[in-house]
């Protein structure tokens, strides 16, 4: 398994390069993860930013700035909002998130 041979942190990297493109092997910078998330958030049809500055320099911690896990993170991260009926998602939420994702 890819894991097992490569660890769990180079794992995402790779995984991350083949989706996105060799170039991209270390991640998006902090100051490109604000608008990735409003383009993705634009794509599912919302125009409201929804994730506080606090969650969103969590994400780009937890993430390291790989794209596909800050979609992971953000989908969890938006649940745990949701279920607590709030607007927008903190940096409480994103640690709900992350502790639904530990392995």
């Amino acid at each position: 398994m890819l894991r097992e041979d490569f660890g769990e942190e180079r794992a995402a990297v790779l995984a991350a390069a083949v989706i996105f493109g060799a170039d991209r092997f270390t991640g998006l910078q902090r100051d490109e993860v604000d608008a990735y998330i409003e383009h993705r958030l634009q794509l599912a049809g919302c125009e409201l930013p929804l994730f506080e500055p606090p969650a969103v320099e969590a994400m780009f911690q937890s993430a390291r700035g790989l794209p596909r896990q800050i979609n992971r993170i953000a989908h969890y991260a938006l649940s745990a909002a949701a279920l607590e009926g709030a607007k927008t998602v903190n940096a409480e939420h994103l640690q709900h998130a992350l502790e639904e994702l530990a392995p």
